[in-house]
């Protein structure tokens, strides 16, 4: 937290003036960001930081509110040590996806994972209640303050279906059962989920256990022989299921040679030869795809039009959330709106719908050469 913003929330008079504070807050840093260059993937990579580092802030801001918000009532999570001391008990913040790789976009969700250090009871309030019941409040009242609403919306969209069972599972969980989630019970998709896992509050002595920690979770089990096959079927079908396109609605992420393609092909790669080049398992997706080139696991080819597609794929993403203030990962050929997003683009309409065109076939036939697999999803 930077020291103006922890100012100003520490000179707010209740929580309604606080929560305004971060509101006002994300909108200022956003529109100061809002007409960087975004013509090459340097460029885009700085955007994904800056937007990263907001969220993270504004994060962390809405944990500090929650804990002093709860303090009179519950006091502070506490664990014994094996001398039997009292010792406060912490919760770590694990960004996944975007948010882990510091990818994020204007408009981007974030995927958390909660997991706190141990079972205990909270100590110094009017009520004592268990560990696991103080996070998982806590953790509520977080998402809670990034849903209000500002000028463009919510804060934040907070997504944890990744934690383990997804919506099934606890909000929070103990490190121990997370860990045993990992060793016994997780599918491959949630080892490869682990590729951009990121502690987002280091410091302190629990965080050392996260030291190295999502690299070993990832290869602690030998992947099957047909992980390609895996992964493209789990592609497959999240294609078919929430792409929904058709000849004139195409979808940039989900779809057909979409930013999916490309994050799956680097994935796959990871998996399959991350345990024998440790160098190549990066989060971000460009520097992984820069690694696994120099280790000539793919072509000069291949890694370019990746790379193209990426940027052009991200630019268009930017468009569409925030000149456009659009959530949608599709567009429609037909639409009135597809001149605003050419123009922003500095494209003609049909040159915007020829390049479109031509890196979705380019991502989905490498993308197919990676898996080795010739079957084709349309």
């Amino acid at each position: 937290m930077t020291t103006t913003l922890k100012q100003q929330i520490s000179e707010a008079k209740g929580l309604e003036e606080k929560l305004e504070i971060l509101g006002d807050y994300q909108n200022k840093q956003l529109l100061s960001l809002e007409k960087k260059p975004l013509t090459t993937l340097e460029e885009l990579q700085e955007l994904s930081l800056s937007l990263s580092l907001i969220a993270e802030e504004i994060l962390q801001s809405a944990q500090s509110i929650a804990e002093k918000e709860m303090r009179p009532r519950y006091g502070l999570p506490r664990i014994k040590d094996n001398d039997g001391q009292y010792l406060p008990s912490h919760l770590a913040l694990i960004g996944m996806g975007k948010l882990g790789a510091q990818e994020l976009n204007f408009g981007s969700d974030l995927d958390l994972i909660f997991v706190f250090e141990k079972s205990g009871s909270t100590q110094g309030g009017e009520k004592q209640v268990s560990n696991q019941e103080y996070f998982t409040k806590l953790v509520q009242r977080i998402i809670n303050y990034l849903s209000l609403h500002t000028r463009r919306g919510k804060l934040y969209e907070v997504d944890t279906e990744l934690r383990p069972s997804g919506q099934a599972g606890a909000l929070v969980t103990p490190l121990e059962s997370w860990l045993a989630y990992y060793q016994k019970g997780a599918d491959f998709w949630e080892h490869q989920a682990l590729l951009k896992a990121r502690l987002l509050n280091p410091g302190g002595s629990f965080s050392k256990a996260f030291e190295g920690l999502f690299n070993r979770l990832i290869f602690l089990k030998k992947f099957p022989e047909d992980l390609n096959t895996k992964i493209y079927q789990l592609r497959e079908r999240i294609e078919k299921e929430l792409a929904k396109e058709t000849n004139t609605r195409w979808d940039f992420k989900k779809g057909y040679g979409g930013l999916m393609d490309i994050e799956f092909a680097i994935q796959y790669l990871s998996l399959r030869y991350g345990h024998f080049y440790p160098e190549i398992v990066k989060r971000q997706s460009m520097t992984a795809l820069e690694a696994i080139k120099i280790k000539n696991l793919i072509s000069q080819e291949i890694s370019e039009d990746f790379k193209e597609a990426y940027l052009f794929y991200r630019r268009l993403e930017k468009t569409l959330r925030w000149d456009l203030n659009l959530k949608d990962t599709y567009i429609e050929n037909q639409s009135d709106y597809i001149h605003q997003v050419a123009e922003k683009m500095k494209l003609q309409v049909e040159e915007f719908r020829e390049s479109f065109k031509e890196k979705r076939y380019k991502v989905r036939e490498h993308y197919k050469k990676i898996l080795k697999l010739e079957k084709t999803s349309n």
